[in-house]
């Protein structure tokens, strides 16, 4: 039987500790993260998942130069394509996109519309302080979510 070396074994424990306190906290400060987006949001009756799908279309519009479809969306923010469908549906129904069939007739194009750009232009100060300044306190904070 090998002898068990408890300097090594001490070690890695203390080591996968550490990394799993560092995950923990990780988590911590993307939770809080994510309420403050969605307290800024929730004055236009936004979710946090919505305002996501918006910025991550606004972004593939403007590296394309043209509307997008749904999975390439879906891509993006890392979702499954039927949550972002449902999200097209509700963003649909508060006039903040448009969705068209291609010429093919097989996907959804989607296009925002004004108001949906100009609610990511009036918000987007607010949501980069909020992502600058909150985000490196709460890597000092060692509470809960």
């Amino acid at each position: 039987m090998a002898a068990i070396n408890w300097e090594q074994a001490i070690r890695q424990a203390t080591q996968l500790g550490l990394a799993a306190s560092t995950r923990r906290a990780e988590w911590f400060t993307a939770m809080r993260w994510r309420r403050r987006i969605e307290a800024v949001f929730s004055e236009v009756g936004l979710t946090f998942t919505q305002w996501l799908i918006l910025e991550a279309a606004r972004e593939l519009i403007a590296e394309r130069g043209d509307a997008v479809n749904q999975n390439e969306i879906a891509a993006r923010v890392e979702l499954d394509r039927s949550t972002v469908c449902q999200v097209m549906f509700r963003l649909q129904d508060k006039s903040l996109v448009s969705r068209d069939i291609d010429i093919t007739g097989r996907e959804m194009r989607i296009w925002l519309t004004s108001e949906a750009m100009q609610i990511l232009d009036d918000y987007r100060e607010r949501i980069d302080a909020v992502s600058t300044s909150r985000i490196s306190a709460g890597l000092n904070d060692d509470n809960g979510p």
